[in-house]
């Protein structure tokens, strides 16, 4: 609302949605019934719509970018560990992210350690098999780091099991 560009580019006076899944004029439909007279709108999709009189309406939306998420795991195997239980911190730490974590959310190391330790998995008591050691993550296998990776407003994080590399020690 302010007549100046903000800080992500978006020009004065105007909304920027960043949408998944959905038809694209049933999208664009409704931003035009919901926004503001006099509010423009920002994005690289843009679709003509008409209003109940006829008048067309240009309305631009965005699609959120994906940002492939990479971990690196190490952890120390106890007596009773097998590869089943690798798998299932594998698919905690890519159902954390794909399924918690929304548009613009950046990817907290920290918060990776719950799913990590299989605390909200159907069997919690496989935790107790192993110890987590390290746990680095990035954007790509060559540059994980025990950081957090900073998400931009119109990007999306994603991972897929294949992008977790999990070292086991004993």
């Amino acid at each position: 609302d302010t007549g100046s560009v903000d800080i992500n580019g978006l020009p004065a006076h105007s909304i920027s949605a960043i949408v998944d899944g959905g038809d694209v004029t049933a999208i664009a439909q409704t931003l035009r019934g919901k926004k503001g007279q006099g509010v423009a709108t920002f994005g690289s999709t843009s679709v003509v719509v008409t209003d109940k009189y006829g008048n067309p309406h240009t309305i631009c939306f965005s699609r959120s970018v994906d940002v492939p998420v990479y971990i690196a795991i190490e952890i120390k195997a106890f007596t009773g560990y097998t590869s089943a239980i690798g798998d299932e911190i594998k698919t905690a730490i890519a159902n954390y992210i794909n399924n918690t974590l929304s548009i613009g959310d950046d990817v907290l190391l920290s918060r990776l350690y719950s799913p990590a330790n299989l605390a909200t998995g159907t069997d919690s008591t496989d935790s107790q098999y192993y110890d987590i050691l390290s746990l680095q993550i990035g954007k790509s296998a060559s540059a994980v780091t025990p950081a957090n990776i900073a998400i931009a407003y119109d990007e999306s994080a994603s991972c897929s099991t294949d992008n977790i590399s999990l070292t086991v020690t004993s």
